[in-house]
């Protein structure tokens, strides 16, 4: 019976054996499914922009394909190009109409002020002698502030008179014969003009020298030149 014992467990150590050597090489193998398995994570993980270009992406384009895109390309931006100058011009033409607007935005207001601005200065020419300086200081004070308002808007009187006479400037009511002012030449002004920055918005109303009187027209010059030029 001891015998037969011994014989039946000879095969079942043998079969515990090998089981044990075939785990072994079980856990051997693992680590290295690990590696293989690892890389394709890594690659799963990159995003698409990252993604190495495979060759069956590349698309051949043909010659005549590749010279009409690229001839389509460089009318594009030609076009930009263009539209880029145009927009620049346009921008800078709104900006000077816009400067205009603005520079001359009270032209109207302002020709409406200049008879009160006249009318100060008739004030101060016929205020009479003795009369009492504190009067006369009001107005010139008046007078003043307003006067400086106006500059700041860009307002300027004219000097008249002495200078050539220029239509672009003056309006001519009346010749007169002058021995001290040459032909051409600004004898006496009437009223004022005015320029607003550089644009005339009134003429100056004016006398001009017809050159030296003779004989009777001396005396008739000098009739007029008392008179002033009524009935002009």
């Amino acid at each position: 019976m001891t015998k037969k014992s011994d014989k039946s467990q000879a095969p079942k150590q043998q079969d515990v054996s090998e089981a044990i050597k075939e785990l072994s090489c079980a856990k051997d193998k693992v680590p290295a499914v690990e590696q293989r398995e690892q890389p394709t994570a890594d690659v799963a993980a990159k995003p698409d922009d990252e993604q190495p270009l495979e060759a069956a992406e590349l698309v051949e384009i043909p010659a005549a394909e590749f010279e009409q895109l690229n001839s389509e390309k460089d009318e594009y931006y030609d076009r930009l190009l263009r539209l880029t100058a145009e927009f620049d011009n346009y921008k800078k033409r709104i900006e000077r109409e816009f400067d205009v607007f603005r520079r001359y935005a009270a032209e109207s207001i302002i020709q409406e002020i200049l008879p009160i601005l006249d009318n100060f200065e008739r004030a101060l020419e016929s205020v009479p002698e003795g009369a009492d300086d504190g009067f006369r200081e009001g107005i010139e004070i008046v007078y003043k502030q307003l006067r400086d308002a106006l500059a700041k808007a860009g307002l300027s009187p004219m000097e008249a008179v002495g200078r050539e006479f220029d239509p672009n400037l003056h309006e001519a009511l009346m010749p007169v014969q002058s021995d001290e002012h040459e032909e051409g030449t600004v004898v006496e002004e009437f009223q004022k003009g005015y320029t607003l920055f550089d644009k005339v918005i009134r003429h100056a109303k004016v006398s001009v020298s017809a050159g030296k009187a003779k004989g009777e027209d001396r005396d008739q010059a000098a009739d007029v030149a008392e008179d002033g030029p009524g009935g002009y």
